[in-house]
């Protein structure tokens, strides 16, 4: 109930806000994002995109060295840490959702449902159970592990396309209600 979709009205935006919500540690994939993004920037020259990091980490200090060597800091943020009962309102803000993770022990996936649950698309990498949370090209992107390239073309597809963001977002709810609700799946269980 928390996790719920905000909708905010795009005629008011300025901007595309792209987040995450993970730990910043290799396995996450966060220098595959920020690599991402770069190329996205590069690609989409004027356009306001930016993008939201939230979590701490060992990779902290060096992630935050690739956003500046890549010359996207202007447009990225790291939060840090948040509690959890502020996580619906962080994504309340995006416009989808990023899960670039590299290892399968990513097994389930609970980020990438939380931001469905609030109505967000999900771009996520092929590894693990993210393949069987999100569903490629309804409720999200599904793209190879590791693969920038990959991941800069899927982010700009729905930084171009608002109904899009929106069609997919709709489906994301319905995902997350349909497969997810706690009772259900007690009920089935």
């Amino acid at each position: 109930d928390r996790f719920k979709p905000s909708f905010p009205d795009e005629a008011r935006k300025d901007s595309v806000d792209i987040g995450i919500v993970k730990k910043l540690e290799d396995k996450y994939g966060i220098d595959v994002l920020l690599k991402a993004f770069g190329k996205l920037r590069d690609s989409r020259p004027g356009e306001r995109i930016r993008l939201h990091t939230v979590g701490t980490g060992g990779k902290e200090a060096e992630l935050k060295d690739l956003s500046r060597n890549l010359g996207i800091d202007a447009d990225t943020t790291f939060y840090g840490a948040i509690p959890n009962s502020e996580v619906p309102g962080f994504l309340a803000g995006l416009d989808f959702f990023v899960v670039p993770s590299r290892l399968d022990s990513e097994s389930f996936g609970v980020a990438a449902v939380e931001a469905q649950a609030c109505g967000l698309p999900v771009i996520a990498s092929n590894v693990g159970g993210l393949p069987e949370v999100v569903v490629d090209g309804k409720s999200g992107i599904i793209v190879p592990r590791d693969d920038p390239e990959a991941l800069a073309l899927a982010m700009g597809r729905l930084c171009a396309d608002a109904d899009l963001r929106a069609e997919m977002g709709r489906a994301a709810r319905q995902n997350v209600t349909d497969r997810f609700d706690w009772n259900r799946n007690v009920d089935t269980m």
